[in-house]
């Protein structure tokens, strides 16, 4: 039963009218009463101002929260529809949307968890860090995972060519496959830093092959990019997907989930 009917059943109760009644002071059917009763309709917010001052003679502070209640149902039940259509695809970005990122971090209480083969500036995230080391509502088994390319691995050289791939022929072969293990290595230092300064625990892996895509977590909201030739995964559009809804893991979802655990496992 969502909170909009809870509170609707609620207040009907306590002025002890009936449905029609209710329904006529603020001019609705009851058919259309009936629904928002029963969960398959929500209010809008005219609706619901009209049923908090001609039905049910509430307070102030009462009909502002009927009003929220209403508006926060109806938000929910479109991105849960939409959610629905697209299998957990909310968004696309033209890459990754770092202040959008940087605010779903702060805001997280269970993980954080990210697939990449390196990150591009760790310490740009600092104030995210600080956030979450403070926070009074992060859950204890709250964790902050991450899975980086080994830097020594054969997968870091070929994505190093391959981020060069269109200029490959102008660079030494040399530097070229020293650029992608040069930056992993540069970006476990400073998470790593970040983790001392801020008594943050973070807990880092490192993986043998090329992702099928890079991800980053924060509780139910992800991320996601893509190992384009010739760009970064950062540079490349990126999928915001929900993870959950109150219907269970969402199609893509589950598929970012499964990937992340399963490389997890075999990392060390």
């Amino acid at each position: 039963m969502s909170d909009i009917t809870k509170l609707l059943r609620r207040h009907i109760a306590s002025t002890g009218k009936t449905r029609d009644e209710v329904a006529g002071a603020a001019d609705i059917a009851v058919a259309t009463l009936d629904a928002y009763l029963n969960g398959t309709r929500t209010p809008s917010e005219a609706t619901a101002h009209a049923l908090a001052t001609k039905a049910f003679h509430l307070k102030e502070h009462e009909k502002e929260e009927l009003i929220e209640v209403a508006l926060s149902s109806s938000r929910r039940g479109r991105q849960e529809r939409r959610v629905k259509t697209l299998q957990g695809i909310d968004a696309v970005h033209e890459g990754l949307p770092y202040t959008l990122l940087k605010n779903k971090m702060c805001e997280a209480t269970k993980r954080i968890w990210i697939l990449e083969t390196w990150v591009v500036d760790p310490l740009s995230y600092k104030d995210a860090f600080i956030r979450i080391a403070s926070s009074q509502t992060k859950s204890v088994d709250f964790s902050f995972r991450i899975l980086f390319l080994n830097p020594q691995s054969g997968a870091a050289e070929q994505r190093s060519k391959d981020v060069w791939l269109t200029n490959i022929d102008k660079v030494s072969a040399e530097k070229i496959i020293q650029l992608v293990p040069s930056k992993i290595r540069a970006s476990i230092e400073e998470f790593k830093s970040l983790s001392n300064l801020t008594n943050l625990p973070i807990d880092i892996r490192l993986y043998d092959h090329i992702p099928p895509f890079s991800a980053y977590i924060c509780d139910d909201t992800a991320f996601v990019g893509f190992y384009i030739h010739g760009e970064q995964s950062n540079s490349a559009p990126q999928l915001q997907v929900i993870l959950n809804t109150s219907g269970g893991p969402t199609y893509f979802g589950n598929m970012i989930i499964t990937e992340f655990n399963t490389l997890w496992e075999v990392s060390s």
